[in-house]
């Protein structure tokens, strides 16, 4: 009886510590609109990332994601390497520049066709 006890108290703690690895941020990600954001979070659909959700509005992404199985710096290099200036780092001024206009945040941002 003992052993089925520290059995499921193992198993109970093993599956509380798998759990407690799942993060949920809240990142600084620049952008302008809808482009923006499907270009933003397909970027940060890896492995290991689960929700993401970039808002126009506000420059702010939720995004959960597991710690034991990838670093918040992989995840902000992806964003860095579409032209997207993340959390204080900022993208190559090449892949910048590569962004459509309307994409292009740094100074005035510009209308996109498809935005509202």
């Amino acid at each position: 009886m003992k052993n089925l006890i520290l059995l499921l108290f193992i198993i109970a703690t093993t599956l509380l510590s798998a759990q407690s690895k799942k993060i949920t941020i809240e990142l600084e990600v620049s952008g302008n609109c809808g482009n923006c954001k499907k270009r933003i979070q397909k970027a940060v659909d890896l492995k290991s990332v689960g929700h993401a959700d970039w808002n126009s509005d506000t420059k702010k992404m939720k995004l959960t994601y597991r710690a034991d199985k990838i670093e918040l710096e992989t995840i902000k290099e992806a964003i860095l390497t579409i032209g997207h200036d993340v959390e204080g780092k900022v993208a190559s001024d090449e892949i910048y520049q590569a962004l459509p206009t309307c994409c292009q945040y740094r100074g005035t941002a510009k209308k996109c066709e498809g935005d509202n």
